[in-house]
This record gives C-alpha cells, structure tokens and sequence, in this order.
C-alpha cells in the first residue's frame, strides 16, 4: 500500500525535483543562440549564447510532452524579464543541453 501511495503521489506530482547539475551548457545544432521561457508554455523571453556553462535545478514537460530543464547561468542577463532575480535563469528544452 505504501508503494502504491508514493507512486499515485510521484504520478500527481508533474514537476521533478533534482539535485543541481552543475556540468551542463546549452547548445545549438541550428544556430549561435538557445531560447530561454520564463514558464514552461511560454515563448521565448530570450536567448543565451551556444555553449554558456548551466546549473540545472530541475526537470519537467510542457503541455505538449516536451520535455525541459530549468536552467540558470552567470552573466547575460535576460534584458525583457522585469525581474532581476530571474534573469538569469529559466527554461530550456531538453535538445538545446548538454551534461558530461
């Protein structure tokens, strides 16, 4: 029954909390530049540059399937979020990383 309770809360649950992954950058196969969302089903807020060193916080899927992780680096703010503290930080699709 315990089981069967931890894996009904896993399934409600849609967001996967991990352990900060520090061996990550974003990359691109098509251009210079990564798409940043501020939430999951959001357009892009933003780019960061191919190849930028990440901190994964996080792991979840929009409302497509696709899956992200929630990223944040060191510099390159992203200049259209009004808040200071998220800029620096948000969504990335699973294509555009990559962890040693």
């Amino acid at each position: 029954m315990r089981a069967f309770v931890v894996c009904a809360m896993a399934l409600l649950c849609s967001q996967t909390v991990v352990a900060e992954i520090s061996n990550c950058h974003v990359k691109s196969t098509n251009s210079k530049t990564v798409p940043i969302r501020q939430t999951l089903n959001s357009a892009p807020v933003g780019y960061i540059k191919s190849n930028t060193p990440v901190t994964i916080s996080t792991y979840n899927t929009d409302y497509s399937g696709q899956f992200f992780a929630y990223v944040s680096w060191q510099g390159q703010p992203l200049k259209s979020v009004k808040n200071r503290a998220l800029r620096n930080s948000g969504w990335v699709a699973r294509e555009s990383f990559v962890c040693d």
